[in-house]
């Protein structure tokens, strides 16, 4: 089978049984296509490459690092494309390492063929040609290659499309390379302004940017689109650029006809342009969005007064006889931080739309959430309430109204463990399960409030069941809970204890 030539009729034959052996062909016959190819390429024929290559495919998607030999020479040009062809197909699916991998090998294998008689010879080794064959591998050059491309052909490349399609499948290039290659595109144009006019084909270079001319409406709302995937936490200066931009889109866009394309950005929005999107737009728009938005405390409270009185004062709206339903929370959830305690104390009820109510809280602060509880507590008994609440909710309830809730007298063992406690709330917990003798340790949450006195209490025939339940949820568990645990004589051998 290493014979290459056999490979192809043994390949067809494959191809022509059944399932249970093409998976063999995949699993075994893949990785074996692909070491013949990068060993023994230079005498096969054009058939019988595309043929090896077709079937080496699946292996490239999951195959370990170490494994990935690449060939070592030129081989002939046509090969090497349909090789790098192959390899832009599997980007999505390697590691940073394969990708540099693949980066370091192609470029010695462009430049060597680039020497070549049968391809065109040039010490700028970095041509159209190269260009478009490294496909999204380009973003793994170093800044010193993008000087090997002769300037009207990198231009060319620009102008083709080719450069954004390549990048559209990368979300991170390096930031040299990244000024490197703005610096050898900006080349291409007569000023900054003609340069902006082409911005839609920067794709992520556009998060390395630093020219910030006043655009135009049309082209701010190109470069907006570019803009989306740059991490505004790693370069502060995108959010205030996107800012810059969205108020230039903004001047002959009216806010209810942006929120569609704007997305992420809409937190670009002032809150006096907040205020004037009508509140029904607004509220699909908060809920189709989700909870990932960053917002200012005035964009909360701007939104959450919109969504819920639209217009009076959230106090005046209260005191003339609205009541706020649990749905009214779940629909505000990421801007949920605008709403002031005052009126959070005359929530009534739970929502009922768990994943809702988490995304809710999680905005919230404490002196917030403590007054939701407030508000709850004077409509249920704690018992009641301790059933209902989960997330961060649950954990900023009071231990003197966990006591009052008595929730071993109406609650399984399994019912309780299975909420998520705070640490004074697991500790409160644990010890009325052991002082009830009924302390077992499948606990998740409530395992962080175990003490060392409750581990040296467990008998020795009891601690390899304790430490088979413990392994499930370790990460309840405290440095000094597990050594203690250790110390248990039947925990584990005098070698494994020290370690």
């Amino acid at each position: 089978m290493w014979n290459f030539s056999n490979l192809p009729d043994m390949l067809q034959q494959m191809r022509n049984s059944s399932v249970a052996s093409a998976c063999y062909m995949q699993a075994f016959v893949a990785p074996l296509c692909w070491a013949t190819l990068t060993t023994q390429s230079e005498n096969m024929t054009s058939d019988e490459y595309d043929t090896l290559l077709s079937a080496a495919k699946p292996a490239l998607q999951n195959m370990p690092f170490s494994r990935m030999n690449l060939p070592t020479d030129g081989g002939k040009c046509q090969n090497l494309t349909k090789m790098m062809d192959m390899l832009k197909d599997v980007y999505g699916y390697m590691s940073k390492d394969q990708r540099t991998q693949v980066n370091v090998t192609s470029n010695s294998l462009i430049y060597l063929l680039g020497l070549k008689k049968s391809c065109t010879p040039s010490l700028k080794w970095l041509n159209l040609e190269a260009l478009t064959m490294m496909g999204p591998y380009v973003s793994r050059l170093a800044p010193r290659d993008v000087d090997s491309s002769p300037k009207e052909q990198l231009c060319e490349f620009f102008h083709s499309g080719h450069f954004a399609s390549a990048m559209n499948m990368t979300s991170k290039i390096n930031p040299s390379l990244g000024k490197k290659f703005l610096q050898r595109f900006q080349e291409c144009f007569s000023g900054n302004q003609e340069f902006a006019e082409n911005v839609d084909k920067l794709g992520i270079l556009a998060c390395h940017y630093s020219t910030t001319p006043d655009l135009p409406p049309d082209i701010s709302r190109k470069l907006l689109s570019e803009l989306k995937e740059c991490d505004d936490f790693g370069n502060p200066r995108i959010t205030q650029w996107k800012k810059r931009l969205v108020k230039s889109v903004m001047s002959n866009t009216n806010s209810t006809e942006a929120l569609p394309w704007l997305g992420k950005m809409v937190a670009s929005l002032s809150p006096k342009q907040l205020s004037e999107i009508p509140a029904k737009s607004l509220k699909e728009f908060l809920k189709d969005l989700g909870p990932t938005v960053q917002w200012t405390k005035g964009q909360q409270r701007t939104l959450v007064k919109k969504l819920l009185c639209d217009k009076v004062s959230l106090q005046d709206c209260w005191k003339s006889g609205s009541h706020m339903r649990p749905e009214d929370l779940v629909d505000l959830q990421s801007v949920a931080g605008g709403l002031p305690s005052s009126v959070l104390k005359h929530v009534k009820n739970i929502p009922t739309d768990k994943e809702g109510l988490k995304n809710m809280s999680m905005r919230m602060s404490k002196g917030q959430l403590m007054a939701v509880l407030q508000g709850l507590l004077g409509q249920m008994v704690p018992a009641e309430l301790v059933q209902k609440l989960f997330g961060r909710l649950l954990r900023r309830l009071p231990l003197n109204k966990l006591d009052k809730a008595n929730i071993f007298t109406f609650t399984s063992l399994d019912q309780v463990v299975v909420k998520m406690w705070s640490r004074p709330q697991a500790a409160f917990l644990a010890k009325q399960m052991h002082d009830k003798q009924k302390l077992h340790w499948k606990l998740r949450s409530v395992l962080q409030g175990v003490t060392c006195k409750m581990i040296d209490g467990v008998a020795d025939n009891e601690t390899q069941d304790m430490a088979q339940a413990i392994t499930e949820t370790p990460q309840w568990l405290s440095n000094v809970q597990a050594c203690r645990m250790c110390g248990q004589k039947a925990f584990c051998n005098e070698g494994e204890r020290e370690s």
